[in-house]
């Protein structure tokens, strides 16, 4: 809330936050993490709400892009509150998502105007990087872009920048520490699954032999007269069909399926945290590549990774 009320550009660092998020979720393919993320979703919005009033009505963020992705990712959420069935389908909410995205974008262009110099900037900064795919002939920049342009804060990343922290070791020990999450995610996470999955037909293995083995008889004694013959005779009946049967058509053995730990459960969310950690860093170096004032924002995650390693 303190962020977005005081910094203009928190906004932006926020919509990033929701990106990492978001792309964590659909990988991790889980109903847990998706209410976390809806979480996170509420909060963001409650917090904009809260600096819009204080704001008095700040029109800037009330059409800010961060609201926009917010509202269209937890309308997906609603629809959908279980993802599917194949993990190979995850992909599928990000697209609806996208989708929505561009939609809302569109509805809001007739009446928020607020925001459009930020779209110009971006668009100028494509055309030049790439000067021979967008040539400015065709479309030169408008007045806010040459605005922008104009102040050095708002230029590419100079070289500089990233030659100055190279004798630190600050890089070094940062791709140890990102291999060391990256890991952590990976098993925890994206072959979480697939690791149940060995666990459980190891515990079957073991007890397939258990099945085939015929029941000892009971040795439960009735008192009383006339109903203890009929009882017995269908017990009698009832150990000749099993005697009878083949080892295969003998009633399996139900195992039931071992709870999730509380440490398994930790575990799982710290390494769920470790990609949004690393997913948000690397979006945060290609803002910070675009733009030279928003490249400390990357410098405290560059500074944990190293103190991982």
């Amino acid at each position: 809330l303190l962020s977005i009320l005081l910094w203009q550009f928190s906004a932006f660092a926020f919509m990033l936050q929701v990106s990492a998020v978001f792309l964590c979720t659909l990988l991790a393919h889980t109903a847990a993490t998706r209410e976390v993320l809806a979480a996170v979703l509420k909060s963001h919005l409650l917090s904009v709400a809260a600096c819009v009033v204080l704001l008095f009505g700040n029109e800037l963020l009330v059409h800010h892009m961060l609201v926009t992705e917010c509202v269209s990712i937890y309308l997906v959420l609603l629809a959908r509150k279980r993802p599917l069935a194949s993990r190979a389908l995850f992909w599928v909410d990000g697209a609806l998502a996208v989708g929505a995205f561009v939609v809302l974008r569109f509805v809001q262009s007739s009446w928020a105007t607020a925001d459009e110099h930020i779209s110009e900037i971006m668009l100028a900064k494509v055309q030049q990087l790439l000067p021979e795919r967008f040539k400015a002939e065709e479309r030169p920049p408008t007045f806010n872009a040459r605005l922008y342009a104009a102040v050095s804060v708002f230029d590419f990343m100079d070289r500089t920048t990233i030659e100055s922290a190279l004798p630190t070791k600050l890089y070094h020990f940062a791709v140890f520490g990102c291999v060391v999450m990256l890991v952590a995610f990976g098993v925890q996470v994206l072959f979480a699954d697939w690791c149940r999955t060995r666990a459980k037909a190891k515990a079957d293995d073991v007890v397939a032999p258990a099945s085939g083995r015929k029941a000892a008889p009971s040795s439960d004694k009735r008192s009383g007269g006339g109903g203890g013959g009929a009882s017995e005779g269908k017990l009698r009946q009832r150990k000749r069909a099993s005697a009878d049967a083949t080892p295969d058509e003998q009633p399996a053995v139900a195992v039931p399926e071992a709870p999730v730990s509380s440490e398994a459960a930790t575990f799982c969310a710290e390494a769920f945290g470790y990609g949004v950690f690393l997913v948000q860093l690397v979006l945060l170096i290609a803002l910070g590549l675009f733009i030279s004032r928003l490249k400390v924002l990357s410098a405290p995650f560059l500074c944990v990774l190293a103190a991982v390693a």
